[in-house]
């Protein structure tokens, strides 16, 4: 049956990319809201946002090559106040990581255009070399995929490991210091992988692709067998898009009730008082809420909700 699948993205006519850079900038007519500490550190470091007499031009991101489109960009949790959070850049078959302190290649960029005069027209910076009159800003690492295209990636809560999912199904997850992939999960398969999330253990990870299935993985795995999901979640008609894990705290002694995404952290509170739901959204019009608390051998019933929203 899984052979007769056909994800929607395996049935569109491929159309050549309109928009082949990322910015990093916020503008004066923002209506978002952000703490003014967070607002603070990103003028302080990078120059983004409104200084109040001048606002720097955004930082513009343009891969060289057509064929090397950025898929996403995340950013590393603090694991301790002060620390500096690193940018992965998700794009072919590498991911460049930007690091955050002083010496980083993106802070040292973004204090130089800080002391450049406002009235100077802002460059396209290139990722990975030079094109037309744009700048060059290299990662200050990099993380090969063996020749496969990412797709996604997610940092776990210490920043420490980061999983990126590739094209042939695979998840690797990859040591952020030494840039050495300790494990590779799947892999070797026709359906990508499109979103990617750590439980609250720091050991499982969800994956969500095109073939429609949730799947979670143990990264310690068994060492020398070919490794297998500890669950697989079926339901959506189409591909899996994006995948989020939401924890509840179901603590009597808690003083509120608490609530929060993957990525945060609360040593003080054991994971057995924390309930974990994934939620998916796949091309089949669907959002579906998962319990991952369902027993492996009993994951039929474990889709707590489904919403339409009526359009991919």
């Amino acid at each position: 049956m899984a052979d007769l699948f056909r994800s929607s993205t395996t049935l569109q006519t491929p159309v050549a990319p309109l928009t082949k850079s990322v910015t990093l900038g916020t503008t004066l007519e923002s209506k978002a809201t952000i703490s003014a500490s967070e607002a603070r550190y990103w003028t302080t470091h990078y120059g983004l946002g409104s200084t109040g007499k001048t606002r720097p031009p955004p930082a513009k991101f343009q891969p060289t090559s057509s064929q090397s489109m950025v898929d996403q960009i995340v950013v590393s949790p603090s694991s301790s106040p002060g620390d500096d959070p690193q940018m992965a850049v998700v794009s072919g078959p590498r991911v460049s990581l930007y690091h955050g302190h002083a010496t980083g290649n993106l802070t040292l960029r973004m204090k130089a255009r800080q002391k450049s005069s406002s009235n100077e027209p802002a460059l396209p910076t290139s990722l990975f070399g030079e094109q037309g009159d744009s700048k060059v800003l290299k990662g200050d690492r990099s993380i090969a995929t063996g020749g496969v295209p990412a797709h996604c990636a997610a940092y776990r809560a210490d920043g420490r490991l980061l999983a990126v999912g590739t094209a042939d199904g695979g998840v690797k997850i990859c040591d952020t210091s030494t840039r050495a992939t300790l494990r590779t999960l799947g892999g070797r398969g026709k359906f990508a992988i499109r979103s990617v999330a750590w439980k609250r253990d720091g050991k499982h990870i969800l994956a969500g692709g095109d073939d429609g299935i949730l799947r979670i993985w143990n990264i310690a795995g068994t060492g020398t067998t070919e490794p297998q999901p500890v669950s697989t979640f079926r339901g959506h008609g189409d591909a899996i898009r994006s995948c989020l894990l939401l924890s509840h705290n179901t603590s009597s002694s808690s003083s509120s009730n608490k609530s929060s995404t993957s990525t945060s952290k609360d040593a003080s509170s054991p994971l057995s008082q924390w309930t974990q739901l994934a939620v998916t959204g796949s091309y089949d019009h669907t959002i579906r809420i998962w319990d991952l608390q369902t027993e492996s051998d009993n994951t039929e019933n474990a889709c707590l909700a489904v919403m339409d929203h009526g359009a991919p």
